[in-house]
């Protein structure tokens, strides 16, 4: 693993990581979504 794979690693929030594939979940208005799988958690959800 290169330096810079590990500071990328290290940025990614584990609230944004989709709960079935393991993709990075995209804020879309109240919602956080999957592209990979549709996958979706209301922002509510995080609470």
């Amino acid at each position: 693993m290169t330096q810079q794979n590990q500071i990328k690693e290290e940025e990614i929030d584990p609230n944004y990581v989709c709960e079935s594939c393991g993709f990075t979940l995209e804020e879309r208005k109240c919602k956080l979504m999957c592209k990979r799988c549709g996958y979706f958690r209301s922002c509510s959800d995080l609470f």
